[in-house]
């Protein structure tokens, strides 16, 4: 890149391109503008080339940035959705099932997340689906509020999801409030795959819906549609 000066002008001859960026553009106009004979030797041109490279990197910059701000809040949404959806366990458990508030418990700090219920030396997450089945059915021995229990997740999650939406919505940034419904969307879907597949592997359910599904399929249908259907009204009225 060869700059030449002249008394009231400067012209950017650039070798293999036919015009200059808008910035280098827009600092040759400033540059044309001066007084070169007042300015003298004082006018330093690897200054303005200093300005012009500061400004081609920060598009690259900001770029990162922005990356990194959406990927911290996309991880704290997802523990939010989580944390609602372990809430709706949670309550059932409370207030439908009965079960006490010392033999009941949110875990958050593993992974996947779950509500333990207490066993006799350690809580039990339902990833030990038979020793959880037996500290269940001793508040719930005739499972009459089963689906509720393990419904009760999905159903608060989409609760939760549409009350975030339409608030995001009303504020003039429906389309953050999108964004967490696909989100809420992706979420459950994976983790239905992952019900779905570890379920057929392990010969016993591995999630809500199989576990809704092993009492009453029909239960399970309708507690997908309770889903679904809320989430794709959300995701085009929005």
């Amino acid at each position: 890149m060869e700059w030449q000066t002249g008394p009231l002008q400067m012209q950017l001859v650039d070798e293999g391109r036919e015009s200059a960026s808008a910035a280098e553009r827009g600092a040759l106009q400033l540059i044309s503008a001066l007084d070169c004979n007042q300015a003298g030797s004082e006018f330093k041109i690897e200054r303005v080339l200093l300005i012009l490279e500061t400004h081609k990197r920060r598009p690259k910059q900001l770029m990162i940035i922005n990356i990194l701000l959406s990927g911290i809040a996309a991880a704290a949404a997802i523990y939010l959705i989580i944390a609602i959806h372990e809430a709706g366990h949670y309550m059932a458990g409370r207030w439908v099932v009965g079960i006490p508030f010392s033999e009941i418990a949110i875990v958050m700090t593993e992974v996947p997340q779950h509500v333990a219920l207490r066993g006799k030396d350690e809580w039990v997450s339902p990833q030990d689906f038979e020793r959880y089945g037996d500290l269940y059915q001793r508040y719930d021995p005739e499972l009459e509020h089963l689906t509720v229990y393990v419904g009760a997740g999905l159903v608060l999650q989409t609760l939760g999801v549409a009350l975030g939406a339409v608030a995001l919505a009303s504020a003039g940034q429906a389309g953050i409030g999108r964004w967490i419904v696909r989100l809420s969307l992706i979420m459950t879907l994976f983790y239905l795959l992952y019900d779905l597949v570890f379920t057929w592997k392990r010969g016993a359910p591995a999630g809500d819906v199989s576990a809704i599904g092993a009492v009453s399929p029909w239960s399970a249908m309708v507690t997908l549609v309770l889903f679904f259907v809320p989430h794709g009204a959300l995701l085009f009225g929005l």
